[in-house]
């Protein structure tokens, strides 16, 4: 998908500072985006790891009803994987809030998820400014507009941009997501939106985990102080910045610092338990995760040969996900929440014939050939170690 370089002259010059908070918090709030937000899990670590620092921290947990995207995958994973879908499978949780419910929230707790429920939805329409907008094609000029409406909806003075690229992507190439990325900066510039953009890579899932209660549990893991790596690498780097606009810090570095010191302190997880406990969910499951619904069989798919783990075709393993999602709806009285795949090897992993590649969690009985054929097709081996590709690509 080409992206041209957008002129932003033709963008309103509306001042962000001058639209009142909707939500009666007057000191600056900051968020984060990404190019699959609100499916992205990574704000599952982020919104309470840096509301733990001390910053005001609004958070959407699905799209506004009047939005789809032409991808249909992505369409797919909105619908079964948001935010919302995930926190929901925490015992009482609850999104739909109301305005004064937010905003007693940020005042109490300082972060928040929320739904775009109808009252909040129209308000961000009526300040949609899409006549002056840059014209984006297709599901890109969808994102754009969701992440205006965001940033208008939460007045937010400051964010965060993840603009993925890559095979599980709506921008597969690195210099359209870099034109993505100048664009939408210069255009929140005259806005007077402070804003980082960074360029990461999803040729391969980020973390482990993908399903619903299983990226719940994998996030409680990251503030508990383990759990993936990658997916502990791109938190520090993206929170670092929210720490930097918020002037808690003068370094990049020593943001960092505060937010692992707020890991192992146990401050990040600390401020998961108060967001879970003020939208009313089941604050047990930060220490027993057997309280979130998981599913009741297990399959370990395991690997056809051995070798070097070359990529792993992160829009086939979408797709096999939500075919998945499809057939457990068909099912009698069975849940969609707790299905879903954890990766035991990532690319550049050496993997021995026999070796589990990935544990799929059903609750209705699969026949294990299509799913076995499935998973062989998504995860290409070959004799030869796959070349390094960083998870951050470029800072914008």
């Amino acid at each position: 998908m080409g992206i041209r370089k957008l002129d932003s002259s033709n963008y309103s010059t509306e001042n962000m500072s001058e639209t009142i908070p909707p939500f009666g918090v007057k000191n600056p709030t900051l968020s984060l985006y990404s190019t699959d937000d609100p499916v992205d899990k990574l704000h599952l670590v982020l919104v309470p790891l840096v509301s733990s620092a001390g910053v005001v921290f609004p958070k959407t947990s699905e799209l506004p009803r009047s939005l789809t995207f032409e991808d249909n995958v992505l369409n797919g994973l909105a619908n079964w994987n948001s935010l919302s879908q995930k926190l929901q499978c925490i015992p009482g949780f609850r999104t739909a809030l109301s305005p004064n419910d937010i905003s007693s929230q940020l005042h109490e707790v300082g972060a928040v998820f929320f739904s775009l429920t109808e009252g909040i939805d129209s308000n961000s329409e009526k300040s949609s400014v899409s006549q002056n907008s840059p014209s984006f094609p297709g599901s890109l000029g969808s994102l754009f507009d969701y992440f205006l409406s965001c940033l208008r909806v939460s007045s937010v003075h400051s964010a965060v941009f993840n603009i993925k690229v890559g095979e599980g992507s709506l921008i597969k190439r690195s210099r359209d997501g870099r034109n993505l990325a100048r664009s939408l900066k210069s255009a929140f510039k005259r806005m007077q939106i402070n804003t980082s953009f960074f360029l990461t890579d999803l040729s391969q899932p980020i973390g482990r985990a993908l399903g619903n209660s299983l990226e719940i549990r994998e996030a409680i893991e990251i503030l508990k102080g383990s759990g993936p790596l990658d997916l502990l690498k791109l938190a520090l780097e993206l929170g670092s910045d929210m720490l930097l606009f918020a002037d808690k810090t003068m370094s990049k570095g020593e943001a960092k610092e505060i937010l692992k010191k707020k890991i192992l302190s146990g401050d990040g997880l600390k401020k998961f338990r108060e967001i879970i406990k003020a939208q009313k969910g089941d604050t047990r499951i930060i220490d027993n995760d057997s309280l979130l619904p998981f599913s009741e069989k297990r399959i370990k798919i395991r690997s056809s040969q051995t070798g070097f783990i070359q990529k792993i075709n992160t829009r086939k393993l979408y797709s096999l996900y939500l075919k998945c999602v499809s057939q457990e709806r068909k099912q009698t009285n069975s849940g969609t929440r707790g299905i879903g795949f954890v990766l035991q090897k990532q690319s550049g992993d050496w993997v021995k014939k026999g070796e589990s590649l990935v544990e799929v969690h059903l609750n209705h009985k699969v026949s294990r050939s299509w799913t076995g054929d499935e998973f062989q097709e998504i995860f290409l081996i070959s004799e030869t170690s796959p070349p390094f590709q960083p998870l951050i690509i470029e800072r914008i």
